[in-house]
């Protein structure tokens, strides 16, 4: 009898060891997960950042070079801008929609 309850005893031992150790496995993994998809996300907002500002110095440097917005020149560059994933508005000092091009 006793070697049947020392037979149950190391099952459930050995089960509960089991147990504790895909728990943990699966905590880990949910936290890593987690980390990771947070610092990945601001990883890509940062370079959406850059892009968004590397597409506005585009934009300055052919208005400052033209000193008005040009159709030819507004069509060169929106490949770009679409490549980025980005949408362009242009906007006169005042902050309305410019429709003046050279």
């Amino acid at each position: 009898m006793r070697e049947l309850l020392r037979g149950r005893f190391a099952r459930r031992l050995a089960l509960a060891f089991a147990a504790l150790g895909i728990g943990t496995a699966a905590l880990t993994a949910v936290l890593v997960n987690t980390a990771f998809g947070d610092r990945f996300d601001d990883y890509l907002a940062g370079q959406q950042r850059t892009r968004q500002q590397q597409l506005i110095a585009l934009f300055a440097a052919d208005y400052a070079r033209d000193g008005a917005w040009k159709p030819q020149a507004l069509d060169e560059l929106a490949p770009t801008v679409t490549m980025t994933g980005s949408e362009a508005e242009l906007l006169d000092p005042a902050g309305r929609h410019s429709s003046r091009c050279a």
